[in-house]
């Protein structure tokens, strides 16, 4: 069921009491819910898991922040979950989670026509030459199924 995006505002305002400039966040809150929602299912279900979750993704930052950020990564387009653990047949699991109604595929099961797709599928075939097992997950189920799968084979 996909439900209808909210965006946050992006205005800037100062504080009144402290006369500091603050930059608020856009997000899409159902991103932010997959996240969250992968996160909690790896502490519950793989409590002996090292895994990190883009926490960026989906959030607006100032200019300076993000020009730091972008020099602390490899590259554009990586995962928004990497779960460091091992299983008989890879290296570790890489997720690139999408919202209900943002699938990634055509009906046809190509890739759409889209710049940032393309890296992310891109980054997830470097990946996979490199003996990790990565893939785009369309919503929570998809991802929690994914994450199943791939720790049976432990």
């Amino acid at each position: 069921m996909a439900n209808q995006v909210e965006w946050m505002d992006t205005a800037s305002k100062k504080s009144k009491s402290s006369g500091v400039k603050k930059v608020r966040k856009k997000s899409s809150k159902k991103e932010e819910k997959i996240q969250m929602a992968v996160s909690k299912y790896l502490k519950k279900e793989y409590p002996d898991v090292v895994f990190v979750c883009d926490f960026a993704a989906g959030y607006r930052v100032p200019i300076w922040i993000g020009s730091i950020i972008k020099l602390m990564r490899s590259s554009s387009g990586l995962p928004d979950v990497i779960i460091l653990e091992p299983n008989k047949s890879y290296h570790g699991l890489c997720i690139e989670l999408k919202r209900e109604d943002k699938n990634p595929f055509k009906k046809d099961g190509g890739l759409k026509s889209d710049e940032h797709l393309e890296k992310q599928y891109e980054v997830l075939c470097k990946l996979e030459s490199k003996g990790y097992l990565a893939r785009f997950a369309v919503g929570i189920e998809e991802a929690k199924s994914v994450i199943k799968e791939y720790m049976s084979n432990r």
